[in-house]
């Protein structure tokens, strides 16, 4: 692996040994253990900084044995692996928990701006997917009215965690 210490710091280092160790002992051939080990020195140096190095593929994601990542979720699960550090991809447990968020939130954004599309064919939103797009505040309590605002509203009104936020700070209160 060929990761410098500059571009990582030390943690990134360990975590790179981590890493190789993990590769190592995953099984399979050489070639997979390699490839794994490449994708995984790649995901942590993306955690580390994600403007300076290459974006992250969904053959990435799959090479360290982590599915569920496809085009329609890459971008996401791509941010929440920018918003950690190399420790905290250290691990495909971890790269998995942040890969299965990121396509939960994915899929809220989808069952909202469906339900504002067409409230009466749609499942509405639960409190669940709120909170899996990141929409605060939102609970038992206030979700039919937080819900009515969002069939009010049209899709574009709800494409953007900010403008759903927006939706249910007001129709919280």
């Amino acid at each position: 692996i060929n990761v410098g210490v500059a571009a990582v710091g030390v943690a990134g280092v360990n975590t790179v040994v981590k890493i190789q160790t993990i590769a190592n002992t995953g099984g399979g051939t050489g070639d997979d253990a390699k490839a794994k080990t490449d994708a995984m020195a790649k995901i942590a140096a993306y955690a580390a900084d994600s403007i300076n190095n290459s974006v992250l593929t969904v053959a990435d994601y799959e090479a360290v044995g982590v599915t569920g990542v496809d085009v329609a979720n890459l971008n996401t699960v791509n941010a929440g692996v920018a918003a950690t550090d190399a420790t905290g991809v250290n691990t495909v447990a971890k790269i998995r928990k942040i890969a299965d968020a990121g396509k939960a939130k994915v899929d809220a954004m989808a069952k909202i701006t469906a339900y504002a599309t067409d409230s009466t064919n749609n499942s509405a939103p639960d409190t669940t997917d709120y909170e899996a797009a990141g929409v605060t505040g939102v609970d038992a309590a206030n979700l039919n009215a937080v819900n009515a605002g969002v069939a009010a509203a049209n899709a574009s009104d709800v494409n953007t965690v900010a403008k759903i936020q927006t939706i249910a700070t007001v129709m919280a209160k």
